[in-house]
C-alpha cells in the first residue's frame, strides 16, 4: 500500500494498492483484477499507479523475479503545497525506492517517507517506484541519450529523462549550425531530418536541466 498525505492537514490522504502474486496476474491490464481510480474526497490529493492509459487504485502484478518498476501518478490542485509519500505492509526483505523525475531525487522509502512540493505541471510523469528483492541498494538510474545516422537523417533516443522536453543542436565540424529545436519531446525517439549529401561528421548536443551531452555522429 502506498500513501500520500498533506503535510498541513493529515486528514487529506489518498492510497493506492500494489499486489504481487504468482496467481493469474500479469504486468498488463488484468480485467477483473486491476481497478481504475474513480476519484477522491474534496481537497485531497490523488495517488495512483499508471499502466498504459489506465490510472489504477489497485494494480495486481506478477511476482517480480528481481527488480521491477511501477510508474506512480500524483495529482493535487494547489501548486507548491507539501506532501509526503510512504508505504504500508511491505514484504519482509524488500527494498522500495521512490524516484522523483522532476527533481532527480532518489530515496528508499521502505521505512522513511519522501517529502516533496507539488508542481501542477507534473502529474502522471513525476514518480516511479522501484521494487527490489535484493538486500543490496539499487543504483540510481541516470538520464542518457544516444544518436545514430540513418538514411533520412539522425535518430535520437532518450532514456530515463526527467525533463519532458529537450533542446537538440546539430553542428558540423566547422561549427555551423545545421539544425536546432528547443522543444523536442523526450518521451519517444526523435528524427533530425538532413538533406542527402556525402557522409559527414556531426556533433549532436542535447540540453535539458539535468543533462547536457554531445555525441559525434557520421551521416
Amino acid at each position: 500500500m502506498v500513501r500520500v498525505s498533506d503535510v498541513a492537514d493529515s486528514s487529506l490522504i489518498d492510497m493506492t494498492e500494489i499486489v504481487f502474486d504468482d496467481y493469474e496476474f500479469t504486468n498488463e491490464f488484468d480485467l477483473g483484477f486491476d481497478i481504475d481510480k474513480l476519484g477522491v474526497h474534496k481537497g485531497a490529493p490523488m495517488l495512483f499507479t499508471v499502466l498504459d492509459d489506465h490510472a489504477l487504485v489497485i494494480n495486481k502484478m506478477k511476482y517480480p523475479e528481481d527488480v521491477t518498476t511501477v510508474p506512480l501518478g500524483f495529482v493535487a490542485e494547489e501548486h507548491g503545497k507539501a506532501y509526503t509519500i510512504d508505504l504500508h505492509q511491505v514484504p519482509a526483505g524488500w527494498r522500495v525506492y521512490l524516484e522523483d523525475k522532476m527533481t532527480g531525487a532518489w530515496q528508499e522509502i521502505t521505512n522513511d517517507a519522501y517529502r516533496f512540493n507539488n508542481n501542477v505541471e507534473f502529474r502522471m510523469e513525476r514518480f516511479v517506484l522501484h521494487f527490489s528483492m535484493k538486500s543490496d541498494p539499487i543504483a540510481q538510474v541516470h538520464p542518457g541519450m544516444v544518436a545514430w545516422g540513418m538514411s533520412r537523417g539522425i535518430e535520437v533516443a532518450f532514456s530515463n529523462m526527467r525533463s519532458l522536453e529537450a533542446e537538440i543542436l546539430v553542428t558540423n565540424m566547422m561549427g555551423q549550425v545545421v539544425f536546432n529545436n528547443k522543444k523536442v519531446s523526450t518521451s519517444e525517439n526523435y528524427n533530425i531530418p538532413l538533406a542527402d549529401r556525402e557522409p559527414q561528421v556531426y556533433l549532436v548536443t542535447i540540453v535539458t536541466p539535468e543533462l547536457t551531452t554531445t555525441q559525434k555522429v557520421v551521416r
